[in-house]
C-alpha cells in the first residue's frame, strides 16, 4: 500500500560549517545525512569539496574518503551506514572505501544504494565512446558483482534513487533529439514504468524514493516554471511548498534530495530574502 501524503513538514535550515555551496544528498532512516560542501575556514580558496554527514544531533564530520587533495562526494547512506561516494567512479565506504565496479570506455555516476547494496546510478560515454549510452540508466547487483543497463524510453536516462524493495526512480526524455527535450520523472519496479507527471510544468526529476513508495524531487511549476520540491505519494503529485508548517523559517523548498522510511526529507530551498539553505523537513502528523 502507498503512503498517502497527509501530514506536513516542519523544516530546519542545517548552517553548518560548510560554504553555502555545500548540498545535503541525503537521509537515512536513523537521520544521518550525508552531503558535499567547502569549509569556509579554509584558507585556500582553491580546496576542493568533500563529503560530510550530520546526525540526529545535527553534529557535523567529515566522511573518510581518499588521502591527499583528492575531493569526493558523497551521494547516499543506507540504514547500515554505507557511505556511497563519486570520485571520478562509483565507490562505497563502510569502513574501507572500495571502487565497485569499471567499465571501459564510460564514467560511471553512482546517486544511490539501498540496504542489500544494490547501486543505482548513470553513465556517459568518453570521447564519444559507443559502448555505452549517451546518458543511461544502470543498476548495481551486488550478487553478481555486474551493472545492469536500465531500459530507455527512446532517449535519456539517470537512476537517481532506489529502495530496499528494488524500485527505481529516474529522470527520462523521450527523445534524443535537441538540448531542450524535457525530462519527465518516472518509477519502475522492475516489470513497469510509470510516468509521476508534473506540478503543472512541462518537466520533472525524481530524486529518491523510500520504502513505502513515497517519491521526493523537483519539478516545474504552471504559469512562471519557477521549480519547486515535490513529495508523490503513488497517486498524486504535492508541492512540497505547500505542505511546510508555517513555522519552518519561511523556507521555500525548491528541490528535494532524498526521502528516509519517517518521511522525513532533505533538499535546498530559498527564504523570503532569497538566502539558500539546505533543509531537513520532517512530518508532523
Amino acid at each position: 500500500m502507498r503512503a498517502r501524503v497527509t501530514a506536513r513538514w516542519g523544516a530546519v535550515c542545517l548552517r553548518t560549517v560548510f560554504s553555502r555551496c555545500a548540498r545535503c544528498s541525503c537521509v537515512n532512516s536513523i537521520s544521518t545525512a550525508v552531503g558535499t560542501g567547502i569549509c569556509i575556514h579554509s584558507r585556500d580558496l582553491r580546496s576542493p569539496a568533500d563529503a560530510y554527514s550530520t546526525s540526529a544531533q545535527k553534529t557535523l564530520q567529515h566522511v573518510q574518503s581518499f588521502s591527499g587533495r583528492c575531493a569526493s562526494e558523497a551521494k547516499d547512506i543506507n540504514n547500515n551506514g554505507t557511505v556511497l561516494l563519486y570520485k571520478g567512479g562509483a565507490y562505497v565506504n563502510n569502513g574501507t572505501v572500495r571502487e565497485l565496479v569499471t567499465s571501459e570506455g564510460c564514467w560511471l555516476i553512482p546517486e544511490a544504494i539501498n540496504d542489500g547494496g544494490q547501486v543505482a546510478g548513470w553513465s556517459y560515454q568518453v570521447d564519444n565512446e559507443p559502448t555505452c549510452a549517451v546518458w543511461g540508466a544502470w543498476l548495481f547487483d551486488p550478487v553478481t558483482n555486474a551493472l545492469q543497463d536500465l531500459p530507455n524510453l527512446g532517449g535519456w536516462s539517470k537512476a537517481l534513487g532506489i529502495n530496499n524493495n528494488g524500485e527505481v526512480v529516474r529522470w527520462a526524455t523521450l527523445t534524443t533529439q535537441g538540448d531542450s527535450t524535457p525530462t519527465r520523472a518516472f518509477r519502475s519496479d522492475g516489470s513497469n514504468i510509470y510516468e509521476l507527471g508534473t506540478l503543472g510544468g512541462v518537466g520533472s526529476c525524481a530524486w529518491a524514493i523510500n520504502d513505502y513508495g513515497q517519491v521526493v524531487g523537483v519539478s516545474d511549476t504552471q504559469g512562471d516554471c519557477r521549480r519547486r520540491a515535490f513529495v508523490h505519494d503513488g497517486v498524486l503529485m504535492w508541492d512540497l511548498s505547500e505542505r511546510v508548517t508555517p513555522d519552518s523559517h519561511d523556507l521555500v523548498p525548491y528541490a528535494a534530495y532524498d526521502v528516509n522510511n519517517l518521511g522525513q526529507i532533505v533538499g535546498s530551498g530559498y527564504t523570503s530574502e532569497l538566502e539558500a539553505h539546505r533543509f531537513l523537513a520532517t512530518p508532523n502528523q
